[in-house]
Order: C-alpha cells, then structure tokens, then sequence
C-alpha cells in the first residue's frame, strides 16, 4: 500500500509539473504524456437476453491472448464476471478490429495471483498503480479464433 501511495503523489506532482511546463513553453512542451489504461470492448451473446450483453474493461495480453482484468466499478452497472463463463459466443473489440474468441482457463487462486504478478512485472508503472488502486484481477483469458 506503501507504494501505491507513494505512486498516486509521484503521478499528482508530475501532473502539476506538465501543467506548468505546458503553460510556460505556450503548449510546445509536456513532461510526461499519461496514456488511459487499455481496454477492450466483450460483446457477449448468451441465453439471458435480459443481461448486459456489451461491456468495456482493461486487459492486458500475454503471450498473445487476452487476459481482462476486473474493475470493480463495472459491477455497479450491472456487470458480473459470470457472464463471460455463460456466454456462449465472446466477440472482442481492441484498437477498432473485431474478432470472436474462445475463453481459455486461467486455473485456480494460486494461477490467477502468479499471472497478475507476471502482468504486473511488465506492465508500465502508470498501469501497475491502476491495477493496485482499483483492486484489479484477472476474471477471463481470451484466445482469438
């Protein structure tokens, strides 16, 4: 948590210092240019007509395949993970290309804490502090067909 905090005040004075920095050069020149956390659109097609069949959350790939991340703010709109495990045709949306994908297992606790650690290792330090503050985990692997 430490960290987290310490991140979270790193990323508020380097805003501030972009901020001056901009003004000062009259738009020319920025620090740090902050990039938004990757998402991906799911289009999931299932037997629950009734359920929330399209949803936007961040992923991160790893060896080719995509693994999603819970955020838990998409659970107050109505999204629940399970959806995805009863979906019966997954249709992802990333960078404007439409594929469908298949889910592949992303095992039991001890799996899922190991690949979140190995996402975490590589991903950027803008990304590992989101991932920490949001309380983000793996909740599907997808595999393009």
């Amino acid at each position: 948590m430490p960290t987290t905090v310490l991140t979270g005040a790193a990323i508020e004075i380097l805003g501030f210092l972009n901020a001056a920095l901009f003004r000062a050069s009259k738009g020319y020149f920025i620090l740090y240019k902050f990039r938004p956390q990757s998402c991906l659109t799911l289009n999931l097609v299932g037997d629950n007509e009734s359920a929330l069949n399209a949803v936007i959350l961040p992923y991160m790939k790893e060896r080719g395949d995509y693994v999603v991340l819970w955020d838990p703010r998409i659970e107050e709109a109505g999204f629940l993970p399970s959806l995805i495990s009863d979906a019966t045709q997954i249709e992802v949306e990333v960078d404007g290309s439409l594929f469908e994908a298949e889910r592949v297992s992303l095992g039991g606790h001890q799996e899922r804490s190991a690949l979140l650690a190995r996402l975490r290792k590589k991903a950027p330090w803008i990304d590992r502090y989101e991932i920490a503050k949001r309380g983000q985990f793996p909740i599907a692997r997808l595999r393009k067909i």
